[in-house]
């Protein structure tokens, strides 16, 4: 199969969400599939890259978190999906919801899931131990 990873963060294995993106692909990959990443930051082997999106007001909180969002560009997401299978969306931000309309309009198949935890945020901010903030 043709599968496409889309996540924002995928060049530094500084998180969950990255290291689990790279063992999913590298599992797929052993088993005969052909994995494109289509993430931000640097273009590499398998990888679409897109800009990388900053924030107003909360970019040195995402920079802490040694997190990157990636621009949307309908262009990329066409290219990437073109030939694919199925597309799997890791996160529920704007540039993988943006590839997830994108995906069914192409009539791709798409399935998501998401490796977050609301403490990457409240603890950046001091309130990693309120159960009523992580709970919302």
């Amino acid at each position: 199969m043709k599968i496409v990873i889309v996540i924002d963060h995928f060049d530094d294995l500084n998180n969950g969400t990255t290291i689990s993106a790279h063992r999913y692909a590298a599992r797929l990959r052993n088993r005969g599939h052909k994995v494109t990443i289509l993430a931000g930051g640097l273009p590499q082997e398998n990888k679409i890259a897109v800009p990388i999106k900053r924030l107003p007001f909360f970019q040195k909180l995402v920079d802490k978190q040694g997190f990157s969002f990636a621009k949307a560009n309908d262009e990329t997401y066409y290219q990437a999906f073109k030939d694919a299978d199925i597309v799997h969306f890791y996160l529920p931000t704007t540039f993988c919801r943006r590839g997830e309309k994108i995906a069914r309009q192409m009539k791709v198949p798409t399935i998501a899931a998401f490796h977050l935890q609301p403490e990457n945020i409240t603890y950046s901010i001091g309130l990693g131990k309120n159960k009523r903030v992580n709970q919302f």
